[in-house]
């Protein structure tokens, strides 16, 4: 099995683990104080959502109070709610949160708001360090979900490298977002699928408990929901020849997801006439809808292009990029991949086992709802992908690991040594963006 050596050896596969860990906290520190406050996509929503829970102790109602509560307020309330819990027990109280537009932003200023102090915006770098905390999670969850996978530890090793240095990961992990709570809760919720899956038997309270854990991710993005088909397959395929017992674990699983999440849906459905809130998220996109005669040139050209840009690094107000040589690269990478996994596909006689197939149902599934998202709101910003980050990046990982040993290892380094350049470089591209004068 590619990725064995290193070799089967827990205790230095775990000892790697932390090493990349703390090599992501210190990025995120970096990044958290190069990204100028609010300079990231949707931060001040997020932070007013969170201000309004602060003080209001309650959900808005997004019909009259989207204004005050921000745009963000029509997502679910777990990040949110945790972050105003910070912020109430730990302190300092959220400063302003009407910043100066920037008159010369575009002409030619990249930055959207005017510069403000950092030393009064102590609470909101806590919010970014509650954001950071969840990228971590992220990064276990890739880990135990390559593993979930029966990839070996130094595939895995790599797969969570590849969710830790990625420098758009970084940045939007280092900002005020649920983005990178979505991608833990995509990869852990995903792994506790495979877990069961691989059980010989499954009791109602694991189904129960993978209901929970799955509603809870579901209000904390609700992109999150894409789990859902996965887990429905898997106890179908677990007790298929029981009706009785499959029954049984739709109704746990059914409980678990309406206490964890389903409850806040059902207040949309009650409140709004529809569960995902869809007339907020209209008025939202009305001033960014995309015109009809455009949408094959957006679809095949633009957003492809893009959706890439901001994989690997678009940063600010998705307004300051990386060299074009990088997005090559990362191409490039991406294509090693595709052939390791046409070795992988032509060796297993294209009969993958199950967790795979529910791995590549999650993929499908978050890169459909991001294309249909984006037939009616001009919003190119691949973070939306994020729930099934850790699973594209075991299958990219087990790609680059089907080689053969010298060659799997040299392929792990140029990943490994190009993501960290690659952060270098962002880093001073940012720097230069926001530098005075810049």
């Amino acid at each position: 099995m590619p990725g064995r050596s290193i070799r089967d050896n827990r205790r230095a596969a775990y000892a790697a683990l932390a090493l990349l860990c703390a090599m992501y906290a210190g990025l995120a520190l970096v990044w958290s104080h190069a990204t100028p406050m609010f300079e990231a996509p949707d931060e001040l929503d997020h932070a007013r959502f969170v201000a309004f829970l602060l003080d209001q102790q309650r959900l808005p109602d997004t019909r009259t109070e989207l204004g005050n509560a921000g745009l963000e307020a029509t997502q679910g309330p777990v990040y949110y709610a945790a972050a105003a819990a910070i912020v109430r027990v730990l302190g300092p109280a959220l400063p302003d949160l009407h910043p100066a537009i920037n008159p010369r932003y575009g002409q030619p200023d990249l930055n959207l708001y005017l510069p403000r102090r950092a030393h009064d915006d102590g609470a909101l770098y806590r919010l970014r360090l509650f954001s950071a905390l969840g990228g971590l999670f992220a990064i276990l969850g890739a880990y135990a979900l390559a593993r979930k996978l029966q990839l070996g530890r130094f595939t895995a090793l790599l797969a969570a490298a590849g969710v830790a240095l990625l420098p758009q990961f970084l940045f939007i992990s280092s900002s005020i977002s649920n983005d990178s709570w979505a991608a833990a809760a995509g990869s852990a919720g995903l792994a506790l699928i495979l877990h069961l899956d691989r059980r010989a038997a499954i009791k109602p309270w694991q189904s129960g408990l993978l209901g929970l854990v799955l509603g809870l991710g579901a209000i904390t993005k609700a992109s999150v929901l894409i789990l859902v088909p996965a887990c429905a397959l898997m106890l179908i395929r677990h007790e298929r020849p029981h009706r009785a017992r499959l029954a049984a674990h739709g109704l746990a699983a059914g409980a678990g997801f309406v206490a964890g999440g389903g409850w806040f849906f059902a207040r949309n459905l009650w409140l709004y006439g529809s569960w995902l809130n869809a007339g907020a998220l209209e008025v939202i996109a009305s001033n960014q809808t995309i015109a009809e005669e455009s949408r094959g040139v957006y679809l095949l050209r633009v957003l492809p292009q893009m959706s890439l840009r901001s994989l690997v690094g678009a940063f600010g107000q998705v307004n300051v990029f990386l060299p074009e040589g990088a997005y090559a690269a990362a191409v490039l990478a991406g294509l090693v991949s595709l052939a390791g996994l046409w070795l992988w596909a032509w060796r297993a006689r294209l009969r993958p086992h199950s967790g795979w197939r529910l791995a590549a149902l999650v993929i499908g599934l978050n890169g459909a709802a991001y294309i249909v998202w984006n037939l009616t709101l001009f919003s190119y910003q691949s973070r939306l992908l994020f729930p099934a980050l850790g699973a594209m990046a075991a299958l990219l990982a087990r790609g680059w690991c089907e080689y053969p040993p010298r060659v799997r290892y040299v392929l792990a380094a140029l990943v490994g040594g190009g993501l960290l350049a690659l952060n270098g470089v962002a880093l001073q591209a940012v720097a230069a963006a926001y530098a005075p004068g810049g």
